[in-house]
């Protein structure tokens, strides 16, 4: 019963979403900011925010959510990578970020005409 529930409340939310974008006069999807912050009562722990104008949803490791946040372990050693994908009304942006024991970074936009991987550039990105 939850699950039927919980479907329809995510169905409704892309549906408000949509009601907002419709008559926007620019669709596309814009990264507003994307920044990181160690949790204060732990030290293995990594919440990352981003948020994007003209998202429907996000998909964050294979899991759709409208939370523009995420709580995330820290890798003791190495790195991880984890998949974000972001749909619009018209296109969708799949993005990697790139967990590391002291930094977090997004590599980039995959193109997928082509397989370009954009590099993007961190000083254009706003943080707050």
């Amino acid at each position: 019963m939850s699950t039927l529930l919980d479907c329809i409340l995510f169905r409704l939310g892309i549906l408000k979403r949509f009601v907002f974008i419709l008559p926007k006069r620019n669709k596309a999807l814009k990264l507003l900011y994307f920044n990181y912050v160690c949790d204060r009562d732990s030290n293995d722990t990594i919440i990352i925010r981003y948020n994007f104008d003209n998202a429907l949803w996000y998909e964050f490791n294979d899991k759709k959510t409208f939370e523009n946040r995420q709580v995330i372990c820290r890798p003791d050693d190495g790195e991880k990578k984890l998949q974000l994908t972001v749909q619009g009304l018209y296109n969708k942006s799949n993005y990697t970020i790139v967990l590391q024991p002291n930094k977090v970074s997004i590599l980039g936009i995959v193109n997928f005409k082509n397989n370009n991987r954009l590099i993007y550039n961190h000083s254009k990105i706003r943080c707050y």
